[in-house]
């Protein structure tokens, strides 16, 4: 090969390089493209939604699914007729105000503690307990899911 045709081939390739996106730029814009997205979704979803009122208000009851995932059970006192356990608890139930529209690779949001003060939760108890608390090592052991069909589901330790 001659030296024009090196030069040129140098010449190509550099150009190319200049040209073509990187994968990471192109991850790196698709990644804020779905954080735009995902903002605007909870933007909607908040206006008028009312934390107060029960899905489906007037309506049927809503329908709460519970879960509870037992980690450890101590502690145990037949005297006292005591325990304490940790485990997991969820709730699943529907809310027809959080439905969104999906887009493409976002069909639920899984959000923060925080979101849960934004809506409507469950008011669920247990009966005959002497004391309860959530673990809160670092920050607030809870999550939020939501589907764009309204389906959500929270989770605590």
């Amino acid at each position: 090969m001659g030296k024009e045709a090196k030069d040129i081939s140098v010449f190509i390739v550099t150009l190319l390089l200049l040209i073509l996106p990187r994968e990471d730029a192109v991850a790196e814009s698709s990644s804020s493209q779905d954080d735009i997205n995902v903002s605007a979704i909870l933007d909607s979803i908040q206006k008028g939604y009312d934390k107060r009122i029960r899905p489906n208000y007037g309506g049927v009851p809503v329908d709460v699914g519970v879960t509870m995932y037992i980690i450890s059970i101590s502690s145990l006192s037949e005297v006292q007729m005591d325990f304490t356990m940790d485990f997991y608890f969820r709730q699943y139930w529907h809310d027809n105000r959080l439905q969104f529209t999906a887009r493409p690779g976002i069909e639920s949001l899984s959000v923060g503690a925080e979101m849960i003060d934004k809506i409507w939760v469950p008011d669920t108890f247990f009966a005959n307990e002497k004391s309860a608390y959530f673990h809160k090592a670092t920050t607030m052991n809870s999550f939020l899911r939501f589907s764009a069909t309204g389906d959500v589901l929270r989770s605590l330790r």
